[in-house]
């Protein structure tokens, strides 16, 4: 018995979730960014289509120059990072840092630039400093800059 495919090539939006978000060019040059829909995607005739299951579990949609090439489905939690729905800042924090494994992790998957994955890297690091400095600023402060 044959199975066909009858997903259309390309990606058909059905509901866009949030903005796109770019990553900047790669090492080829092309810009790259990435898109959460539900929907389809579809590379071509001798591809499997891939399809969202639900907003909780959208297409995370790469694009280059604007253009779809490729898509997988994630959970929705792994790729948010507004922190409104977290009971304390240590939550947040990791809820934080387990979206920039993520975005670093795609940084690497689409060929960003390691300078480019650097300063991502940079932003976790300068949010825990501030964290530390919040907790223990004054302190440390005192401590560091006083003159005898």
């Amino acid at each position: 018995m044959k199975s066909r495919d009858t997903t259309p090539i390309g990606l058909v939006v059905v509901k866009n979730i949030g903005e796109t978000q770019s990553l900047g060019s790669n090492t080829d040059g092309d810009v790259i960014s990435y898109q959460l829909v539900e929907g389809t995607f579809r590379e071509d005739d001798s591809s499997i289509g891939v399809a969202s299951l639900s907003a909780d579990e959208p297409l995370l949609v790469i694009l280059s120059n604007g253009e779809p090439v490729s898509a997988k489905v994630v959970k929705i939690e792994e790729w948010t990072h507004d922190g409104t729905d977290y009971t304390d800042e240590t939550e947040s924090n990791e809820a934080w840092n387990a979206y920039l494994d993520n975005i670093i992790s795609l940084m690497n998957e689409v060929g960003m630039p390691p300078e480019a994955i650097e300063e991502v890297e940079n932003s976790r690091q300068n949010k825990q400093e501030k964290m530390a400095e919040s907790i223990f600023g004054p302190v440390l402060t005192l401590q560091s800059h006083f003159v005898w």
